[in-house]
């Protein structure tokens, strides 16, 4: 029976994300402000975030829009 890889999300030094225990993810999923998502999303309550409040953390000078488009990919990213 194949069991799913555990993910461990440090965030104490340099943030990373590492599988199994082993090496660190890398590519672009460990990209500042998707890290930055990731500890931002496990840290909130219920693991729940507006989406504006994200967008507005993640990308101030960003407009709405824009601003929503890089949030969704980011969320792409991560979950691929």
């Amino acid at each position: 029976m194949n069991t799913p890889p555990t993910f461990h999300l440090r965030l104490f030094g340099s943030p990373s994300i590492e599988v199994d225990g082993g090496p660190r993810l890398s590519g672009r999923v460990s990209q500042r402000h998707r890290l930055a998502l990731l500890a931002y999303l496990a840290l909130a309550p219920a693991g729940r975030a507006s989406r504006d409040k994200v967008v507005a953390l993640l990308w101030p000078e960003s407009d709405q829009e824009k601003g929503r488009n890089l949030l969704s990919v980011a969320m792409y990213v991560i979950r691929t």
